[in-house]
């Protein structure tokens, strides 16, 4: 039995920038109206009693059912990891329901559609791996994915996002590489996009057109030891096209039916001293990065409107947060087009609650969903600490969502580029001593999927 509980601050709060400073007031939660002017709204969903974290990936107006929300849950397992579990919240006032496959013992949310698709990764009980789903969200009816295509045996299959129609992009790790996947529906079996001369690729998303964008290993001149990740954009016809990078490397991991594309690219003087930008592609051979924020050491983007808005994350050094000591803590950002040199940080529930009026405590995670018709963004934010002081991140949507926070400018130059901090993408193939290019590309991939999508 789910009984929900309302996170810190759950009651909307409006944000009204003054002049000299920010006011701070409650406001009660009003209907949605994607063409009204007004004050920014922070709102923080319910969650089931017992759980303490949740975020939000996907906002939008769903035929039939309004406007929904599509995130997960999030709870501590035994073994100290997270444990995700995909919900969806019927408005803003909703209760978090269960979606996905039933018995799954974790799951990831990854993308609702307007025709009312939901899909995400889980591990299938039945064999103990994980693999994609789709949910039809108005009959409740899950299907399994087909994980390769023809004879192919992966060792992991990455089923990233669909379209209204279903179809869908992702990729197949196996012993010889990373195929880049096209389902036309995710009812059939997929098919493989061309990887290049390494024969390593990558699909991360896909629009109504059935274009589908992602990355294609390289080698670059003089570098035979290095592989690096080159933007690409196959079009229905599953014919690559190269897309510009404004740095060392880069990853296209969005994509709109306006063939805009986001995601991050990586700008140094070279691969070992290197630091990761959101970027955002006007056209495939038009990228702009969007830099760093004061003191910052990275940023990437997360989300993609189909108008052009960019959400994402900036990480920042935060030695005097009690949760993060000498670490990086993050600040949710929405870019919404416009100036590249400028970004709005987005104020965290625990924030506001607390009349802490400067961004730098504005602690947040990464915005994932974006809907400019809406006006709306949803993340997980800083709601309050956990009993071990670690922050509280609180699945959070914002209204009117261009109008909150502040504007922040950015730059090109990271505060720190040592070690720690280095965010190239490329991947030292000598390192795959006794293992083929495609397992330490996997390994390496494997952790900047888990800070994009998890």
């Amino acid at each position: 039995m789910w009984h929900s509980r309302r996170a810190p601050a759950a009651v909307a709060v409006a944000l009204a920038m003054a002049g000299t400073g920010t006011a701070l007031a409650p406001t009660a939660v009003g209907a949605v109206d994607g063409g009204a002017v007004g004050r920014c709204e922070v709102h923080t969903l319910a969650l089931p009693d017992g759980v303490p974290e949740g975020l939000v990936v996907d906002v939008e107006l769903v035929r039939g059912r309004g406007v929904v929300y599509y995130g997960s849950t999030i709870v501590v397992g035994a073994d100290g990891e997270d444990v995700q579990q995909p919900v969806v919240w019927f408005g803003l006032q909703g209760e978090p329901v269960p979606v996905g496959p039933e018995g799954s013992p974790t799951g990831v949310a990854f993308e609702l559609t307007p025709s009312g698709l939901i899909n995400g990764q889980s591990i299938n009980p039945d064999t103990g791996r994980w693999q994609g789903w789709v949910q039809k969200l108005l009959t409740g009816r899950v299907t399994w994915v087909d994980p390769g295509p023809g004879d192919v045996e992966p060792a992991e299959v990455y089923f990233r996002r669909i379209n209204d129609r279903g179809a869908a992009a992702g990729t197949a790790w196996t012993e010889d590489g990373g195929l880049a996947l096209r389902w036309t529906w995710f009812g059939r079996e997929p098919v493989e996009l061309p990887g290049g001369d390494e024969g390593i690729a990558e699909g991360w998303d896909i629009n109504n057109h059935r274009d589908v964008v992602g990355v294609v290993a390289v080698r670059p001149p003089g570098e035979e030891d290095l592989l690096v990740p080159r933007p690409t954009l196959w079009d229905a016809r599953n014919r690559p096209t190269p897309m510009a990078t404004v740095g060392l490397d880069g990853y296209a991991v969005l994509l709109n039916d306006r063939r805009q594309a986001a995601g991050a690219v990586g700008v140094g003087p070279d691969f070992s001293d290197a630091h990761a930008e959101a970027a955002f592609w006007e056209t495939p051979d038009s990228v702009v990065g969007l830099g760093v924020v004061p003191g910052g050491v990275s940023s990437a983007a997360y989300g993609l409107g189909e108008d052009g808005w960019v959400v994402g994350v900036t990480g920042a050094p935060a030695p005097d947060a009690p949760a993060n000591p000498d670490d990086v803590a993050g600040y949710g950002f929405l870019w919404p087009g416009g100036d590249p040199t400028s970004m709005r940080i987005l104020p965290s529930p625990y924030a506001l609650e607390h009349g802490l009026t400067d961004w730098r405590q504005w602690f947040g995670g990464a915005a994932h969903g974006v809907n400019e018709r809406l006006r709306q963004v949803g993340t997980a934010s800083h709601g309050g600490y956990l009993p071990d002081g670690r922050l509280m991140l609180v699945p959070t949507v914002y209204v009117n969502a261009d109008r909150c926070g502040t504007a922040v400018p950015t730059s090109h130059t990271p505060a720190v580029a040592d070690e720690s901090t280095s965010e190239s993408f490329a991947v030292d193939a000598r390192s795959a001593a006794g293992t083929s290019p495609a397992h330490a590309w996997s390994s390496h991939v494997g952790r900047l999927v888990r800070d994009l999508d998890r």
